[in-house]
């Protein structure tokens, strides 16, 4: 059912229709289907098909997780980071973050490198940055590949640079 759910969404041998993708990947959540709650969570996060719904996508997002389906724990996390549906809550996004990344999601282990850089929720830490953004690149992640190309070991740290205030 997820099949003919993800067909309908990227018009592979179709018409591409988000409400008909939407009425099958719900059958398929219904019955069981992790990466389908996936999906389901995804079309109200975006608004494909259906009225955009933060609270609706993090109910399905929470079922897909519970289905074991751990990289939604991620997108749950960038939730409250950015306070869709919930409120921001940084910790509460590191938390979701480091159990994606425990689980060995590149995508959480990416964003707890985020989190570290900015300091959100956490004191600005580029070594801590560093390492997670070497785990998320060494488990794929191009984006951190880019950073770590981007950010050479051997510049010093932002944090322990003079001010000129």
């Amino acid at each position: 059912m997820a099949i003919i759910g993800i067909m309908y969404q990227t018009g592979l041998g179709v018409d591409t229709d988000d409400k008909e993708a939407m009425a099958w990947y719900r059958k398929a959540a219904d019955a069981g289907d992790a990466i389908a709650m996936g999906e389901v969570a995804y079309l109200y996060y975006e608004g494909l098909g259906v009225d955009k719904d933060y609270k609706a996508a993090m109910t399905w997002y929470r079922k897909s997780v519970d289905a074991g389906h751990i990289e939604a724990m991620a997108v749950i996390g960038e939730m409250y980071q950015h306070g869709l549906g919930v409120d921001r809550d940084y910790q509460q996004a590191m938390a979701c973050y480091r159990q994606a990344a425990d689980a060995k999601s590149a995508i959480g282990m990416a964003a707890i490198a985020n989190l570290c850089e900015h300091g959100l929720g956490v004191p600005i830490d580029l070594k801590a940055a560093r390492f997670w953004y070497q785990k998320a690149a060494d488990a794929g992640d191009k984006d951190a590949k880019r950073w770590l190309a981007d950010h050479p070991a051997s510049l010093p740290d932002v944090a322990t640079r003079p001010s000129f205030k």
